[in-house]
Order: structure tokens, then sequence, then C-alpha cells
């Protein structure tokens, strides 16, 4: 698809009908005939090609009156397969900052997930809040959800993700509710939702209940024969027990999802009222174990038959609550990014691909830099952090120098680094001197001055920071290529 898919999604879940005629025109009929409930799932890390190379082993459709996951939605939805996000890093706050917003990063202020703050010298993240903890005020702009009670319908807002930034940009400003995971093994959420920091009861509930299954063992382990395009670790299994951080990883985590994500349609009887609910999840166990695994290995694909098993559950939740109303449900399905093989696979396949070792680039940076332009107060390179490069202007300052002299000489030593492609400056970026093509589009729709560096990083293909075996932050297809499946009456 050409177009930013998340356009496609304001269209379609806009509380608009997008079914042409033949005289191309809309009735006024279609315009008020809204869904009266839209079901967002977003899968974090879902590259485009997981629908198409597992397909075989997913649920029908639809058998014994039963609705299937992945492949109902193909064939009920227009379907996109190459959904792109046409931003320069590819990442699960942007990502989910973009879906309900249609927005880019410079206009809605998400272009990482966390940046160095330069006021308070320190890592800000993009969801904590000094006031509430946790809220969407970072957030620049409007979702579809927020426009939609600003028009004045008081539909509820329900959103939810084991990942707290998933959540609350799915969200907006004005959700009902967003509930996320801790590391207590509970569903928790913020004063700014709950300004009590109560959570309703049947939430309670639910982590008392979950609380008696901490420690029993559990155990990730291939079921059935693969469809035989996962070359990796065809037998594997491992054992955790429920309540660790690795058990969040495993098919356990998306259950724990789904699960929660009925229970809410269920406590807020999402779709029965008379105007528009939104109920919006995300799955984020695909993420952490994509990050700790290849998207070749067999585990990636035994967690995507898990996704497709749930999400079946939550879209015949969804059925048995609407009934005859059904129909009057839009489901989205799409991934907040993708994500890069890993390294050490590419290479084996004799790829060119390779890793960056941020605190040794650091470490180098700051020796060169005060070889050239003396000894700094402080480190010449605040900090590095996904390919940005946080410089120390007021030590140019002092030094009676100007940004660009230390920014140009910084982006010269890092050119140096194998892996590099391009870098670009927060002078570049205004001059208009940046790198070209596609890039220049990306950088240009991307860069936020208050939050990116002073110097930025594009690496070559492939080329990825270590310490992961999969990394997704770059403009690159395997990186901002997604599926993307809206399915509704109105919808074509």
């Amino acid at each position: 698809m050409r177009k930013i898919f998340s356009l496609v999604v304001l269209i379609c879940v806009g509380l608009i009908a997008v079914k042409s005629s033949a005289a191309g025109a809309i009735s006024l009929k279609a315009f008020r005939d809204r869904p009266k409930l839209v079901v967002v799932i977003v899968i974090d890390q879902f590259r485009a090609d997981y629908l198409t190379r597992f397909e075989s082993r997913f649920l029908p459709s639809e058998a014994h009156s039963k609705l299937g996951g992945f492949n109902y939605l193909m064939a009920k939805s227009a379907y996109f397969p190459f959904a792109k996000y046409d931003i320069l890093q590819s990442m699960t706050c942007p990502g989910h900052a973009t879906i309900l917003t249609g927005s880019y990063p410079y206009m809605n202020g998400i272009s990482l997930n966390e940046w160095y703050d330069r006021d308070e010298k320190r890592l800000m993240y993009c969801v904590e809040d000094k006031d509430f903890g946790f809220s969407p005020r970072k957030l620049i702009g409007s979702t579809v959800s927020d426009e939609m009670k600003t028009a004045g319908f008081h539909g509820k807002v329900i959103s939810l993700a084991l990942k707290d930034r998933a959540a609350i940009m799915l969200g907006g400003h004005r959700a009902d509710a967003a509930f996320w995971f801790d590391s207590h093994f509970q569903w928790v959420s913020s004063k700014y939702y709950f300004s009590d920091h109560k959570m309703p009861p049947w939430v309670d509930k639910l982590n008392a209940d979950l609380l008696k299954t901490k420690g029993q063992p559990y155990t990730f382990k291939a079921i059935g024969a693969g469809n035989g395009h996962s070359e990796l670790a065809q037998d594997f299994s491992y054992k955790t027990t429920i309540g660790s951080k690795e058990s969040l990883e495993y098919p356990l985590g998306i259950k724990l999802t789904a699960d929660m994500a009925i229970r809410a349609l269920q406590e807020y009887k999402l779709g029965l009222g008379q105007e528009t609910d939104f109920l919006t999840m995300s799955f984020s166990s695909h993420d952490i174990l994509g990050h700790d695994t290849s998207v070749n290995n067999r585990e990636m694909e035994e967690l995507v038959v898990s996704e497709d098993v749930e999400i079946s559950e939550v879209i015949n939740a969804v059925r048995t609550q609407m009934k005859s109303h059904f129909g009057d449900v839009v489901f989205v399905l799409t991934g907040d990014h993708g994500v890069a093989p890993s390294a050490a696979y590419l290479k084996n396949a004799k790829i060119d691909a390779g890793t960056f070792d941020y605190k040794k680039m650091k470490e180098d940076l700051n020796q060169k830099m005060t070889a050239k332009f003396g000894r700094a107060e402080g480190d010449w390179v605040f900090d590095v952090h996904s390919l940005n490069f946080y410089l120390n202007m007021s030590a140019a300052t002092s030094k009676k120098l100007v940004a660009r002299e230390i920014e140009d000489f910084a982006k010269t030593e890092l050119l140096k680094v194998p892996g590099v492609a391009y870098a670009f400056s927060k002078s570049d970026f205004f001059a208009k001197n940046l790198p070209p093509g596609q890039f220049e589009r990306q950088i240009a729709k991307s860069y936020n001055p208050a939050v990116n560096g002073d110097v930025v990083l594009i690496p070559r293909a492939f080329y990825v920071d270590e310490g992961h075996s999969g990394v997704h932050m770059t403009g690159y297809n395997y990186d901002r290529m997604v599926p993307l499946l809206i399915s509704g009456r109105a919808i074509t």
C-alpha cells in the first residue's frame, strides 16, 4: 500500500462509511449508520509476512459455528498486506501514537520510546507524567476516539496492553480507562484515569485470581508440526514459573491480554449503548519474545499461532455480546512496527549485517571531541540512545563554539563507524541539508528537535544495536511494514 496506513484507519473507523457507489457518493444513511463498537487489535512487532508465512496453521475462518482469528479477519476485511509507516524510527510508542491519530511524529511529538531530556539531564519516557505517574499528556493532538468525544458523542473508550505505552497511546487523551501490566503480575492503571487510584472491583478480583497462579510451573514448547517456514530451533521447550518476566513472553501473555479484553468488553457493556464504543488492545508479548529470539525461530511461529487462537476468542466474545448487532462492529488489526532478522542469522545467510556498541561509540566520540575542542565540564556526549546522540551544548557555548561546529565534527567521526550509512544534525534539519530520497522524507515527518538528538545516525540495512536478537528502530521496510485489516458492514 502506497499511502500512509493510518489515514486508511482514520477513514475506516472514523465513524463514517467508505463503501463506494457507482456515482462515487456516500449516502446520508451510510453516514448515520455508525458502528456500535470499534475493536482495534495491535500486535507489537508484527511483521507483514507473519500472516502469509503461517496462514496454513491458523484456525479456519468459520467452523462449527465458531469464528476463527486471522483467517476470519483476512476473509472479511479490506486487507492491506504491505502497509507502511513512513517514519525514520519504528518503535512501540511512535507506532501506537500513529495508529489512531493518523499523524506523524513531527506532529504528535512521539518520535522515540524514550529520549534524553536536556533540561532534566536524564532519560524521559514517552508516557511518564510527574503529576499522574503515567498519562498520554506528551501526545500532541487527538485520536479518533478523542474526536468522537469532543464532537459530543459519549461512547466508552477502553484500552489495554501489557505495556503501559501501548495502552496509553491507543486510548488517547479521553479514554475512560487504560490498563496495563506491572512487575507484580497485576493489571494496573494511573491517577490520570482513576483519580482515587482505586481499580474497579472486577479488576481487583481478576488480580486476586492472578496472584493465586503465581509460582506455578509453566512450559512453552512447540505444539504439533510447523509449516516449514521457520528455519531455526525446531525443537524447543522453555520452563519457567507463572509470574516471572519470562512467562509474559510466551502464549501466557497473549492469553492474559485476550482475557482482560473480554472482561472489559463484558464489564463495560461495550457495543450495547446508543453510541459508538472503542475497545483497543495491544498484544505486547510478541515484541517481548521477538527481542530475545529471531523472526526465523520456531518460537515466533508458535506465538503467532497462539495469537490466532486468542484473537478468535475475542472475536467470538464480541459476537456473543453483540448478538444481532454483530454486523455493527468494526474490527481493525495491525502492527505498530516490524523487526529485522537477527544479525547472526543474516551473517550465516551471507547477508551483510552487524551490530553497534553504543557505549564504545560514546567513549570514542568523547575522547575525539576532547582532543579537538579541549576538556568539557562533563562529557561532550551526554547520552546515546536509539541512534540519537545528545551533545553538551553548554560546553560549546563556554568555549565560544557554535552548535554546528561540534555537530559537524561528531557527525564526521560517527560516519567512520562501520555500518553507519548516513548521519544528520539538528542544524542540518533546520537547513534542510538531509540524506537523500526516502530518508529525507522520513526525517521531515519524524524529527522532533525537542526530543531527538543533536546528531542522529541512519544505519546501513541490517545493522542494529547489540544486546538483542530482534531489533527495530529504522525506516527500512522490515521495520516499518505491517499488515492492516479493517472489517465492517460499510467497508469493502
